[in-house]
């Protein structure tokens, strides 16, 4: 078996989030393994790509590059509270896409050896409606995928 050097860690920002990254942590260590902390934002693909929003601030921007600069933003926020990195070689990356996908091409891209992610557990109407990022990855991954069960929970962490 390939040994485990470059795991990647996609999250959602939330508390769910941190749990996970905790377990990849965990793994890294144990394993001398370093982590990509992973964040992949989209806009509404059906907005036009010039439409423009009034920030808390009052200014006007382009809706895709106020959303970009929040997830970027996001990041710094979630991985300053993520206690657990201390001692680990770990590094952070935001992409724009569709997750599923952006996650498989983001871990060829880095040549991981692993992704471990989270995963909620949707059912019925809301799956199929929505669809599961995970099993996603799962099909399309050409390396293993972990997955770490997590409650909802209501809101995003900072």
């Amino acid at each position: 078996m390939k040994p485990i050097r470059r795991i990647v860690v996609p999250v959602d920002y939330s508390k769910g989030g941190q749990e996970v990254l905790g377990f990849a942590a965990d793994l890294a260590r144990g394993l001398k393994a370093s982590l990509i902390v992973l964040h992949i934002w989209e806009c509404e693909p059906n907005l036009p790509k010039s439409l423009m929003v009034q920030t808390p601030t009052g200014e006007r921007r382009r809706l895709s590059s106020y959303v970009e600069e929040q997830a970027h933003s996001g990041m710094q926020s979630f991985l300053s509270q993520a206690k657990v990195l201390e001692g680990l070689d770990v590094e952070s990356r935001v992409a724009r896409g569709d997750a599923g996908t952006a996650i498989v091409q983001e871990a060829k891209r880095v040549r991981a050896d692993l992704i471990v992610m989270g995963t909620r557990g949707t059912k019925g109407v809301e799956r199929w409606i929505l669809g599961s990022v995970a099993e996603k990855v799962l099909r399309r991954s050409p390396v293993p995928v972990l997955t770490v069960p997590v409650e909802r929970d209501s809101g995003k962490s900072g």
